[in-house]
């Protein structure tokens, strides 16, 4: 009976005082790419002229980036009923060190005729 009172007295203390551990995070670097008033396809992404990969439009994807200024080229891989445009953006941004930024492409009102980046370049 003495090793379950001493055990309960045990479980006590550790819920009112607590483990006394600190715990610390490291937040995550980089780019949150978000989407609005788009279909549903593929997008080619390059950042300071190197291709991320490919994201969908449907979703927002992350992307790890050091601290700093950087240029955001994507175009989707989806021709606009034969016209030869695309969906395409180019945009500057600044990521700071431990934060994320959101970066939101519209859909409307971006198409181009462009084909700087091709299935080829996906590496």
């Amino acid at each position: 009976m003495k090793r379950i009172g001493v055990l309960m007295i045990l479980i006590a203390m550790i819920f009112v005082y607590g483990c006394g551990e600190k715990s610390t995070s490291v937040q995550e670097t980089g780019l949150d790419l978000r989407f609005a008033n788009c279909f549903i396809f593929a997008v080619w992404v390059e950042i300071d002229g190197n291709y991320q990969g490919t994201f969908s439009s449907e979703r927002s994807g992350f992307i790890p980036l050091k601290a700093g200024s950087h240029t955001l080229y994507a175009r989707s891989n989806m021709e606009l009923a034969d016209t030869g445009e695309y969906y395409c953006w180019t945009t500057d941004f600044t990521v700071s060190k431990n934060k994320i930024t959101t970066v939101l492409l519209d859909c409307e009102g971006h198409t181009c005729i462009d084909t700087t980046i091709t299935s080829t370049s996906a590496r």
